[in-house]
């Protein structure tokens, strides 16, 4: 086990097995009790906001994120605007440790 210094807290980080085989760190506390990740899921479309498309990708990834210890804490729907996806990337990084993009980018004329 190595330790690493965040938040003002000691930590422990211990290698464990996840999904097909991947790896993954996970961070624990000195009591031995692993740190809650969290994250957010940022889905950008206009067919979603339009009702066109129903978004089932963040009952997906909620799913799978709960299943491996990482609390989804937000949701966010956007439309297929340059600035909006900017600020919004930004804004959930700054809060969360991990932030998943759905949409956004495909071949149609309003993807980026």
């Amino acid at each position: 086990m190595a330790f690493c210094l965040g938040s003002s807290r000691v930590l422990g980080v211990r290698v464990v097995s996840g999904l097909r085989g991947h790896r993954c760190v996970q961070r624990m506390r000195m009591s031995g009790v692993p740190v809650r990740r969290s994250a957010a899921a940022l889905i950008i479309g206009d067919e979603i906001l339009t009702g066109k498309t129903l978004d089932t990708n963040s009952n997906f990834l909620a799913k799978f994120l709960f299943a491996r210890g990482v609390d989804l804490k937000r949701v966010e729907v956007i439309p297929d605007d340059m600035d909006d996806i900017g600020e919004s990337v930004k804004r959930l990084s700054d809060t969360f440790d991990y932030v998943f993009t759905s949409g956004g980018i495909g071949p149609t004329h309003d993807d980026l």
